[in-house]
Protein backbone atom coordinates (compact mmCIF):
# COMPACT_ATOMS: atom_id res chain seq x y z
CA UNK A 1 0.00 0.00 0.00
CA UNK A 2 1.31 3.44 -0.51
CA UNK A 3 1.94 5.53 2.03
CA UNK A 4 2.56 9.67 2.53
CA UNK A 5 5.58 9.83 4.77
CA UNK A 6 5.53 13.48 5.17
CA UNK A 7 4.48 14.68 8.27
CA UNK A 8 1.75 16.99 8.54
CA UNK A 9 1.14 19.76 10.88
CA UNK A 10 -1.69 21.90 11.83
CA UNK A 11 -1.64 25.98 11.75
CA UNK A 12 -3.95 27.72 14.01
CA UNK A 13 -3.60 31.03 12.01
CA UNK A 14 -2.47 32.86 9.24
CA UNK A 15 0.46 34.23 11.39
CA UNK A 16 1.65 30.68 12.29
CA UNK A 17 1.11 29.38 8.53
CA UNK A 18 2.99 32.06 6.94
CA UNK A 19 5.96 31.44 9.43
CA UNK A 20 5.62 27.34 8.93
CA UNK A 21 5.62 28.00 5.42
CA UNK A 22 8.87 30.67 5.71
CA UNK A 23 10.65 27.62 7.01
CA UNK A 24 9.90 25.06 4.36
CA UNK A 25 6.69 23.84 4.81
CA UNK A 26 3.95 22.63 1.82
CA UNK A 27 0.35 24.22 2.40
CA UNK A 28 -2.71 22.44 2.36
CA UNK A 29 -6.26 23.24 2.70
CA UNK A 30 -8.50 20.13 1.64
CA UNK A 31 -5.55 17.64 0.56
CA UNK A 32 -7.62 16.04 -1.67
CA UNK A 33 -4.37 15.56 -4.31
CA UNK A 34 -1.68 14.71 -1.68
CA UNK A 35 -1.60 10.69 -2.54
CA UNK A 36 -1.79 11.78 -6.44
CA UNK A 37 1.39 14.75 -5.78
CA UNK A 38 3.45 12.11 -3.63
CA UNK A 39 2.74 9.24 -6.43
CA UNK A 40 4.42 11.74 -8.37
CA UNK A 41 7.31 12.53 -6.73
CA UNK A 42 6.18 16.21 -6.14
CA UNK A 43 6.20 16.89 -2.78
CA UNK A 44 9.67 17.51 -1.42
CA UNK A 45 8.63 19.50 1.75
CA UNK A 46 9.91 18.18 4.75
CA UNK A 47 6.42 18.80 6.18
CA UNK A 48 2.56 19.73 4.94
CA UNK A 49 1.01 22.76 7.09
CA UNK A 50 -3.29 22.21 7.11
CA UNK A 51 -4.75 25.35 7.38
CA UNK A 52 -8.01 24.18 7.26
CA UNK A 53 -8.90 24.54 10.61
CA UNK A 54 -7.56 28.48 10.56
CA UNK A 55 -10.91 30.71 11.54
CA UNK A 56 -9.90 33.68 8.82
CA UNK A 57 -9.76 30.97 5.99
CA UNK A 58 -13.20 29.63 6.56
CA UNK A 59 -16.13 31.80 5.63
CA UNK A 60 -17.54 33.66 2.95
CA UNK A 61 -17.87 37.71 2.91
CA UNK A 62 -19.95 39.73 0.64
CA UNK A 63 -20.59 43.06 -0.11
CA UNK A 64 -21.56 45.39 -2.88
CA UNK A 65 -18.24 44.92 -5.23
CA UNK A 66 -17.00 41.41 -4.31
CA UNK A 67 -17.33 37.56 -2.93
CA UNK A 68 -14.48 36.74 -0.82
CA UNK A 69 -14.25 33.21 -0.50
CA UNK A 70 -11.75 31.90 2.24
CA UNK A 71 -9.50 29.67 0.86
CA UNK A 72 -10.20 26.93 3.26
CA UNK A 73 -14.37 26.67 2.12
CA UNK A 74 -14.61 23.62 0.26
CA UNK A 75 -16.43 23.59 -3.13
CA UNK A 76 -19.47 22.17 -1.68
CA UNK A 77 -20.01 24.89 0.92
CA UNK A 78 -19.25 27.41 -2.69
CA UNK A 79 -21.77 25.51 -4.73
CA UNK A 80 -24.49 25.69 -1.76
CA UNK A 81 -24.20 29.63 -1.33
CA UNK A 82 -27.51 31.53 -2.58
CA UNK A 83 -25.70 34.31 -3.54
CA UNK A 84 -22.85 32.45 -5.60
CA UNK A 85 -25.42 29.97 -7.36
CA UNK A 86 -27.38 33.01 -7.84
CA UNK A 87 -24.32 35.19 -9.97
CA UNK A 88 -21.89 32.45 -10.69
CA UNK A 89 -23.77 29.94 -12.22
CA UNK A 90 -21.00 28.70 -14.43
CA UNK A 91 -18.56 28.30 -11.18
CA UNK A 92 -21.69 26.21 -9.35
CA UNK A 93 -22.15 24.11 -12.36
CA UNK A 94 -18.35 23.14 -12.43
CA UNK A 95 -18.14 22.39 -8.70
CA UNK A 96 -20.83 20.01 -9.40
CA UNK A 97 -18.96 18.14 -11.59
CA UNK A 98 -15.80 17.71 -9.87
CA UNK A 99 -15.02 14.92 -8.27
CA UNK A 100 -17.39 12.97 -6.05
CA UNK A 101 -19.62 14.71 -2.78
CA UNK A 102 -17.07 12.85 -0.45
CA UNK A 103 -14.24 15.02 -2.05
CA UNK A 104 -16.14 18.23 -2.69
CA UNK A 105 -16.84 18.51 1.11
CA UNK A 106 -12.58 18.58 1.41
CA UNK A 107 -11.38 20.28 -1.68
CA UNK A 108 -11.24 24.03 -2.58
CA UNK A 109 -11.19 26.84 -4.78
CA UNK A 110 -7.67 27.76 -3.04
CA UNK A 111 -6.31 24.27 -3.71
CA UNK A 112 -7.66 23.71 -6.86
CA UNK A 113 -6.20 26.78 -8.44
CA UNK A 114 -2.99 26.22 -6.60
CA UNK A 115 -2.57 22.78 -8.21
CA UNK A 116 -2.01 24.47 -11.46
CA UNK A 117 -3.58 21.44 -13.99
CA UNK A 118 -4.67 21.98 -17.07
CA UNK A 119 -8.03 20.06 -16.29
CA UNK A 120 -8.39 22.00 -13.26
CA UNK A 121 -12.28 21.50 -12.99
CA UNK A 122 -12.77 25.17 -11.56
CA UNK A 123 -10.22 27.03 -12.64
CA UNK A 124 -12.11 27.99 -16.24
CA UNK A 125 -14.82 29.14 -14.52
CA UNK A 126 -12.53 31.57 -12.11
CA UNK A 127 -11.07 32.69 -15.44
CA UNK A 128 -14.46 33.47 -16.74
CA UNK A 129 -15.51 35.49 -13.97
CA UNK A 130 -12.17 37.73 -13.82
CA UNK A 131 -11.43 36.00 -9.93
CA UNK A 132 -8.65 37.63 -8.05
CA UNK A 133 -6.31 35.18 -5.99
CA UNK A 134 -5.16 36.89 -2.68
CA UNK A 135 -1.59 36.12 -1.51
CA UNK A 136 0.17 36.81 1.94
CA UNK A 137 3.46 35.77 1.91
CA UNK A 138 7.73 37.11 1.48
CA UNK A 139 6.91 37.85 -2.41
CA UNK A 140 5.34 40.46 -1.29
CA UNK A 141 7.61 42.13 0.42
CA UNK A 142 7.45 41.31 3.84
CA UNK A 143 6.66 38.39 5.40
CA UNK A 144 2.93 38.78 6.23
CA UNK A 145 3.01 41.13 3.12
CA UNK A 146 -0.49 41.06 0.82
CA UNK A 147 -0.33 40.73 -3.37
CA UNK A 148 -3.66 40.37 -5.54
CA UNK A 149 -2.82 38.34 -8.99
CA UNK A 150 -5.58 37.95 -11.67
CA UNK A 151 -6.79 34.30 -12.04
CA UNK A 152 -5.61 34.74 -15.92
CA UNK A 153 -2.11 35.23 -14.67
CA UNK A 154 -1.55 32.59 -11.63
CA UNK A 155 -1.21 30.08 -13.45
CA UNK A 156 2.51 30.30 -15.65
CA UNK A 157 2.35 26.33 -16.71
CA UNK A 158 1.06 22.83 -15.56
CA UNK A 159 1.57 23.00 -11.86
CA UNK A 160 3.46 26.27 -11.81
CA UNK A 161 1.80 29.30 -10.38
CA UNK A 162 2.64 32.92 -9.06
CA UNK A 163 2.60 31.23 -5.67
CA UNK A 164 6.63 32.14 -4.11
CA UNK A 165 8.05 29.68 -1.06
CA UNK A 166 6.76 30.99 2.08
CA UNK A 167 3.34 32.22 0.50
CA UNK A 168 0.06 31.46 1.13
CA UNK A 169 -3.45 31.87 -0.98
CA UNK A 170 -6.14 33.37 1.72
CA UNK A 171 -8.64 34.21 -0.65
CA UNK A 172 -10.59 34.44 -3.96
CA UNK A 173 -12.37 36.97 -4.93
CA UNK A 174 -15.66 36.89 -7.26
CA UNK A 175 -16.00 40.57 -8.21
CA UNK A 176 -20.12 41.51 -8.67
CA UNK A 177 -21.45 42.53 -11.78
CA UNK A 178 -25.14 44.04 -11.91
CA UNK A 179 -27.84 43.16 -14.60
CA UNK A 180 -28.93 39.21 -15.17
CA UNK A 181 -26.51 36.45 -14.39
CA UNK A 182 -26.30 33.15 -16.47
CA UNK A 183 -23.67 30.69 -17.29
CA UNK A 184 -22.85 27.21 -18.47
CA UNK A 185 -20.14 24.76 -18.35
CA UNK A 186 -19.59 22.01 -19.97
CA UNK A 187 -17.12 18.95 -19.38
CA UNK A 188 -16.40 16.51 -21.48
CA UNK A 189 -14.96 13.14 -19.90
CA UNK A 190 -14.89 9.54 -19.81
CA UNK A 191 -17.59 9.66 -17.12
CA UNK A 192 -19.93 12.55 -16.29
CA UNK A 193 -17.59 12.88 -12.68
CA UNK A 194 -14.54 11.02 -11.58
CA UNK A 195 -12.92 11.66 -14.06
CA UNK A 196 -9.95 14.34 -15.47
CA UNK A 197 -11.17 16.56 -17.93
CA UNK A 198 -10.67 15.87 -22.17
CA UNK A 199 -11.94 19.42 -22.43
CA UNK A 200 -14.32 21.53 -20.49
CA UNK A 201 -15.51 24.98 -20.96
CA UNK A 202 -17.27 27.90 -19.08
CA UNK A 203 -18.98 30.55 -19.81
CA UNK A 204 -20.29 33.45 -17.91
CA UNK A 205 -22.29 36.45 -18.43
CA UNK A 206 -23.73 39.20 -17.50
CA UNK A 207 -26.62 40.57 -19.47
CA UNK A 208 -28.43 44.12 -20.01
CA UNK A 209 -32.59 43.78 -19.23
CA UNK A 210 -33.30 43.12 -23.28
CA UNK A 211 -31.02 40.10 -23.00
CA UNK A 212 -27.89 42.31 -24.42
CA UNK A 213 -24.91 40.65 -23.11
CA UNK A 214 -22.51 43.08 -21.39
CA UNK A 215 -19.92 41.16 -20.33
CA UNK A 216 -18.72 37.48 -21.22
CA UNK A 217 -15.98 35.36 -20.08
CA UNK A 218 -15.04 31.81 -21.87
CA UNK A 219 -12.66 30.16 -20.72
CA UNK A 220 -11.41 26.50 -22.49
CA UNK A 221 -9.61 23.84 -20.10
CA UNK A 222 -7.60 20.21 -20.93
CA UNK A 223 -6.72 21.98 -24.33
CA UNK A 224 -3.52 23.93 -23.74
CA UNK A 225 -0.72 24.06 -21.12
CA UNK A 226 -3.03 26.54 -19.15
CA UNK A 227 -6.55 27.66 -18.87
CA UNK A 228 -7.40 29.91 -21.78
CA UNK A 229 -9.71 32.46 -22.19
CA UNK A 230 -11.38 33.41 -26.02
CA UNK A 231 -10.77 37.48 -26.54
CA UNK A 232 -11.78 37.62 -29.88
CA UNK A 233 -14.86 35.67 -29.47
CA UNK A 234 -15.66 37.43 -25.86
CA UNK A 235 -15.07 40.74 -28.00
CA UNK A 236 -17.51 39.56 -31.03
CA UNK A 237 -20.17 38.93 -28.37
CA UNK A 238 -19.81 41.72 -25.97
CA UNK A 239 -23.33 44.37 -26.75
CA UNK A 240 -25.28 42.02 -28.96
CA UNK A 241 -27.47 39.01 -28.06
CA UNK A 242 -26.32 35.64 -28.98
CA UNK A 243 -27.54 34.20 -32.46
CA UNK A 244 -26.57 30.44 -33.94
CA UNK A 245 -24.52 32.64 -36.28
CA UNK A 246 -22.47 34.20 -33.56
CA UNK A 247 -22.22 31.15 -31.47
CA UNK A 248 -20.87 29.38 -34.71
CA UNK A 249 -18.28 32.00 -34.95
CA UNK A 250 -17.19 31.87 -31.29
CA UNK A 251 -16.54 28.07 -32.27
CA UNK A 252 -14.26 28.81 -35.06
CA UNK A 253 -12.23 31.13 -32.93
CA UNK A 254 -12.27 28.29 -29.97
CA UNK A 255 -10.73 25.61 -32.35
CA UNK A 256 -8.13 28.24 -33.87
CA UNK A 257 -6.82 29.31 -30.36
CA UNK A 258 -6.70 25.87 -28.79
CA UNK A 259 -3.41 23.85 -28.35
CA UNK A 260 -4.22 20.54 -27.53
CA UNK A 261 -2.04 17.38 -26.95
CA UNK A 262 -2.57 13.70 -27.68
CA UNK A 263 -2.70 11.58 -24.38
CA UNK A 264 -4.00 8.17 -22.90
CA UNK A 265 -7.36 10.25 -22.37
CA UNK A 266 -7.61 11.53 -26.02
CA UNK A 267 -6.36 12.81 -29.09
CA UNK A 268 -5.13 16.33 -29.72
CA UNK A 269 -7.57 16.52 -32.70
CA UNK A 270 -10.73 14.99 -30.82
CA UNK A 271 -10.15 18.03 -28.48
CA UNK A 272 -9.75 20.41 -30.64
CA UNK A 273 -13.40 19.44 -32.69
CA UNK A 274 -14.73 19.19 -29.39
CA UNK A 275 -13.76 22.31 -27.55
CA UNK A 276 -15.27 24.23 -30.69
CA UNK A 277 -18.64 22.00 -30.68
CA UNK A 278 -18.91 22.62 -26.49
CA UNK A 279 -18.01 26.73 -27.14
CA UNK A 280 -21.10 26.76 -29.50
CA UNK A 281 -23.47 24.73 -26.98
CA UNK A 282 -22.30 26.67 -23.83
CA UNK A 283 -23.53 29.73 -25.83
CA UNK A 284 -27.01 28.40 -27.15
CA UNK A 285 -27.19 27.22 -23.71
CA UNK A 286 -27.60 30.51 -22.44
CA UNK A 287 -31.27 30.53 -23.56
CA UNK A 288 -30.75 34.06 -24.98
CA UNK A 289 -31.14 33.16 -28.53
CA UNK A 290 -32.76 36.16 -31.24
CA UNK A 291 -36.03 35.36 -31.95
Amino acid sequence: MFQVTVPCVRAKSIREALAMAADGGRILAGGTDVLVLAKENMITSERLIDISSIPELRGIEINSKKIIIGAAVSLTEVMTHPLIRAEFPALVMACDVFASPQIRNRATLAGNIANASPAGDTIPALYAYDAIVQIRGRSSGSPGGRRSVPATEFVSAPRRTALEPGDLITEIVLPRTHGTHKGMFIKIGQRKSLAISKTMVAVATTEFSAGTIKHIGIALGAVAPTIIRLPDAEALLTGKKVTRELARQARAFAEAAVRPIDDIRSTADYRRKVSGVIVERGLLGLRILES
